[in-house]
């Protein structure tokens, strides 16, 4: 009996035997943090995200020269403050797109397979960081270490918007990332 394999399995395959076949000195990492990412990258601003009494998670923003364009690169960087799983975590980041006003269903639905493909479990004082790059795609680093990227630039600009839209869940962490 054969066993099928599915297209989107071998397109994953292929990815990871191709990252992992990379010098280590090619992979991108947060080694030094977001500087060694974002040019000339300083922390803009750092707040709390607090939902329904709970602070899963602080956050900072790191801008080049601490002056923060949605067009231009930036890291935005997540401290966990306690254990969120995978799943949760697409879960609200794809209902925050959403939110925001975004409806084409079929596009939120392949933004959340690929962000299931390597988001993880985050455990307390985990780090990930979201990389908006010149290119305007959204790369992502666990610990130091890249574990994905999403290349399309609207789904940066709705992803990055859970935290720096005018639409934004919570206005007063917009304000403090932003220095305003």
């Amino acid at each position: 009996m054969t066993q099928s394999f599915c297209p989107d399995r071998r397109i994953i395959l292929a990815g990871a035997v191709a990252f992992s076949l990379m010098p280590l000195s090619v992979r991108a990492s947060l080694k030094d943090g977001p500087k060694s990412v974002v040019s000339d990258a300083q922390k803009l601003g750092t707040g709390r995200f607090s939902y329904l009494g709970m602070t899963p998670f602080t956050v900072t923003l790191y801008a080049p020269e601490g002056q923060y364009t949605p067009d231009n690169p930036f890291a935005i960087q997540l401290i966990f403050q306690r254990k969120i799983k995978a799943s949760r975590i697409v879960s609200v980041s794809v209902n925050e797109i959403k939110r925001q006003g975004f409806k084409d269903a079929a596009k939120l639905a392949e933004w959340r397979t690929q962000l299931e493909s390597f988001m993880p479990t985050m455990e307390k004082n985990g780090d990930i960081t979201g990389v908006r790059n010149a290119q305007g795609h959204a790369i992502f680093y666990l610990n130091g270490n890249q574990i994905g990227a999403i290349r399309d630039d609207q789904f940066s600009r709705y992803f990055f918007g859970i935290w720096l839209s005018e639409k934004s869940r919570s206005p007063a962490l917009r304000r403090q990332l932003l220095g305003v």
